[in-house]
């Protein structure tokens, strides 16, 4: 939800501002609502105009995109957490690039959007000390 005025409109911002707010060019800004990514509302003069939820967002791919993950994947992703979580809100999740996935975290949960697949959540270097100490166990007799 947008911050509000007293009077409890919404704050916009215009796409120099969301521009600078996010660090984003804004012909990269741009694009990605010319690919659907965001969907500022226009005022009466047709100008966008952003609230704080497409300031996530953008946030978001900002990052996404500073890891290499290109913006088709990126709204790939996008479409496929928007049916994956239903009516819940994108900016409540962790949306983070890890090596060449996406991955997506609500809090409990980690998975892939893009294949719907949870990843599980454990210490990588626990389990190979376990596997090292196993390792050097003997070998059970004959």
């Amino acid at each position: 939800m947008a911050p509000r005025h007293a009077g409890g409109t919404r704050v916009h911002f215009d796409t120099g501002q969301a521009a600078r707010i996010v660090g984003v060019p804004t012909p990269r800004l741009r694009q990605c609502v010319r690919a659907g990514l965001l969907s500022p509302v226009r005022d009466g003069r047709g100008r966008l105009r952003f609230d704080f939820v497409d300031l996530v967002l953008l946030r978001t791919m900002r990052g996404l995109l500073g890891r290499g993950v290109p913006l088709r994947q990126i709204a790939h992703v996008l479409g496929s957490l928007r049916r994956q979580i239903g009516g819940r809100a994108l900016t409540r999740l962790s949306i983070y690039a890890d090596g060449r996935r996406v991955v997506a975290w609500d809090g409990e949960s980690r998975w892939q959007p893009e294949s719907g697949q949870f990843l599980f959540n454990f210490d990588a270097e626990q389990v190979m000390r376990r596997a090292r100490k196993i390792a050097q166990l003997p070998a059970p007799p004959p």
